[in-house]
């Protein structure tokens, strides 16, 4: 209960009454793409410091002051699921089905990771695409679930592909890590540990 009413209050929450003190924009849209309409915030906000970490999928990417809600860094990348700040970087899925990580300080791409994207990949078939979930930092991988079936795990220096490991009937949900195990849960409904 006290983290939660520290975190209300710093992200811009009166502890007394729900006033708010700052609000920010995350707003933007990447030409050409159908997902560029939508400008709602498409990812859970993460804080990190005093650094909250939102975005869109259409083509936003922000690091803003938790205490005043000022940007330190917009960037032109669409994210969908939350940003994994480590190790003063920034490791996220785009919306154009990339990891990528970036600079947490400034927001600069350190490497990009093209991820599969059309289930079908040919030109008249390319509407349905792969879901990837995570990214999550464990055991010094950056690891990514996917509705194809495969858990993959990245290095987190240069981005190379160092492992990848079936999951029977896909990913619908992003990695988690406890206790030395990484739980997965398939589009099946069933609950997968990897170690």
């Amino acid at each position: 209960m006290v983290a939660s009413k520290l975190l209300e209050s710093r992200l811009g929450r009166r502890r007394r009454g729900g006033a708010g003190r700052w609000d920010a924009a995350v707003v933007g849209k990447r030409p050409g793409r159908a997902l560029s309409s939508l400008s709602d915030v498409t990812s859970a906000p993460v804080v990190s410091g005093n650094t909250v970490y939102v975005g869109n999928q259409s083509g936003r990417l922000s690091a803003l002051n938790v205490d005043s809600g000022n940007p330190r860094w917009i960037v032109r990348e669409g994210v969908v699921r939350p940003v994994w700040p480590v190790g003063g970087s920034g490791f996220a899925i785009t919306e154009l089905n990339q990891l990528i990580r970036l600079n947490a300080e400034d927001g600069s791409l350190i490497w990009g990771v093209p991820l599969e994207k059309f289930v079908k990949d040919k030109p008249k078939r390319q509407s349905e695409v792969f879901a990837h979930h995570g990214p999550v930092v464990a055991g010094g991988r950056v690891m990514v679930a996917s509705n194809n079936g495969v858990l993959r795990s990245f290095d987190p220096v240069n981005g190379a592909l160092v492992g990848a490991v079936e999951i029977p009937n896909g990913a619908t949900t992003a990695p988690v890590v406890a206790g030395g195990t990484l739980y997965v849960v398939s589009t099946k409904g069933q609950l997968h540990a990897f170690r």
